[in-house]
């Protein structure tokens, strides 16, 4: 069954940063093992040292708009991030039609980067550190990697659709285990932590801010939520962002990247034009030898058997 990938494109209106104290101070997971570390240290994954409070700089130009949050405490975050599904959330794999796959920019070439996050583990004591799998592609190679994404806090806010488009107010604190919360959003803030394969060559680590807006799924029958695209805040309008450095194991040289399944969102607020067209997008052709030539293809990448994908050569250098 042919294979779609997601663009999402709901535009609303903006927010912006509120910022609200971490309330984790130390958080572990069973694998990989990862703990809560302060800006300015970094996370460990294996043996490798991974930076986790770094961020790639492409968006730092982006404008935000200026709203508060609320914030939950840590047992009622812990309570709703149980309650709303975080592997469906974050998985790229959102149903057996269709794959969200992150895309985005890595390096000062802007070369495309993909990610596809194949398995979201947690334990429901510590709904705050997520274990992911899954592979990259950059360059034609594809390359498995494990990571955690550790979430720090997590924030709330009105959202009411008007005639020209949505308001937005600073509600009571929700009865996050009861309440319906159809018209809030939440906004979680925390870092992230990706290792590839070591044998392979090109491989590396991503480390850097994570940023996820989510809300009920009101176009479901079934309890549910979804990611929330469209906010102007530190998700880019993405609905989920990963911004931070791409680190190679050969040299320790370090790319900054930045990656979402909301990526044509802001696109072309980091490269000017980068995309045109409204109702159906096409990739400018000046950029188009920078990875995405095949973009419209939907090559499944992500799927493809060692067998059949291209020959990567091992990595002689690992550090």
């Amino acid at each position: 069954m042919k294979t779609i990938v997601i663009i999402s494109a709901l535009l609303f209106g903006g927010v912006a940063v509120f910022e609200a104290c971490n309330f984790i101070s130390q958080a572990k997971a069973q694998s990989p093992t990862y703990v809560r570390l302060q800006p300015g240290e970094a996370a460990k994954l294996g043996q490798q040292t991974i930076r986790v409070d770094k961020t790639s700089g492409f968006a730092k130009n982006m404008a935000i708009d200026k709203i508060a949050y609320g914030a939950l405490n840590q047992a009622d975050a812990k309570t709703l991030l149980n309650r709303v599904n975080l592997e469906k959330l974050i998985s790229s794999k959102q149903g057996e039609d269709y794959v969200s796959i992150f895309n985005g920019f890595m390096g000062k070439d802007y070369y495309r980067i993909e990610f596809f996050v194949d398995q979201v583990t947690y334990d429901k004591e510590n709904p705050f550190v997520v274990n992911i799998t899954g592979k990259t592609r950059y360059k034609k190679n594809i390359t498995p990697f494990t990571g955690t994404v550790t979430i720090d806090s997590v924030l709330y806010f009105a959202y009411t659709p008007i005639a020209d488009g949505a308001q937005y107010s600073l509600p009571e604190k929700p009865n996050v285990a009861t309440d319906s919360m159809s018209d809030l959003i939440f906004h979680t803030k925390g870092s992230f932590a990706i290792e590839e394969d070591k044998t392979l060559k090109g491989a590396g680590t991503f480390g850097g801010k994570f940023y996820m807006d989510f809300m009920r799924d009101s176009y479901s029958n079934e309890e549910g939520f979804r990611i929330q695209y469209g906010q102007h805040n530190e998700t880019k309008n993405g609905g989920l962002l990963l911004d931070g450095q791409f680190t190679y194991y050969a040299d320790n040289k370090s790319k900054p990247m930045i990656a979402s399944p909301g990526f044509f969102m802001f696109a072309n607020d980091i490269l000017r034009n980068f995309t045109y067209g409204e109702r159906e997008m096409e990739i400018n052709e000046k950029y188009r030898a920078a990875g995405w030539d095949d973009y419209w293809e939907n090559k499944e990448w992500w799927s493809t058997k060692a067998a059949d994908a291209p020959q990567q050569e091992p990595n002689t250098q690992v550090q």
